[in-house]
């Protein structure tokens, strides 16, 4: 993927932003040393720079599915590039994402899904058998971007319009951030000495 550091401005995070949000860490840490490197796996690299445009264009495919600040994501996915794509993408947007362990299953996976509210959930196909068993009625889910080749034997819900997760679009400003956290038997809440936006 090429990226260009010019997509996304650093001056665009707006004053009402803390120096304690995402989007605000990230321009710091790109102001401050940019080109270094931030993030990488086994076959990419990120510089501070390039997790600046790369949050902000992820958002950018979020907005495009309708997702707006303070909506959940719902994540099922290992430890990936597209797991940083989509915290950060969410961040960014001001979208709550809800991480998953990828050995949630039934009942717990569903009451992670119907509790957190979330209206796209972003997996990998290699999991999403696991959501197919879901008693689906009283989900807020709309949506299911998946990452990687879905095999033609997974029968996959139609309701919820199951696609590839889009490439990275046009970047949109930063939103302050608001935390939250999500444990299993839980219901989501700020987590303490984070400020609500």
């Amino acid at each position: 993927m090429q990226i260009k550091s010019t997509d996304v401005s650093l001056d665009s995070i707006p004053d009402v932003a803390t120096a304690y949000t995402l989007p605000a860490l990230l321009a710091a840490r790109a102001a401050r040393n940019g080109d270094a490197p931030l993030f990488s796996d086994r076959t990419t690299q990120w510089t501070g720079n390039d997790a600046c445009t790369i949050a902000a264009r992820r958002a950018g495919s979020l907005a495009e599915q309708g997702i707006t600040r303070g909506d959940r994501v719902a994540l099922l996915c290992s430890n990936r590039v597209e797991f940083m794509e989509v915290v950060l993408g969410c961040s960014w947007l001001g979208a709550v994402v809800v991480p998953i362990n990828t050995a949630s299953r039934g009942l717990q996976l569903e009451h992670i899904l119907r509790n957190s509210g979330a209206r796209l959930l972003v997996a990998e196909s290699n999991l999403i058998g696991a959501v197919t068993a879901l008693d689906a009625p009283g989900l807020a889910l709309e949506r299911i971007w998946l990452i990687g080749d879905v095999s033609p034997e997974i029968p996959l819900p139609s309701q919820w319009k199951p696609t590839q997760m889009p490439p990275l679009c046009a970047a949109v400003p930063p939103a302050a951030l608001t935390m939250v956290t999500h444990w299993p038997f839980c219901t989501p809440r700020a987590l303490p000495g984070c400020r609500r936006a």
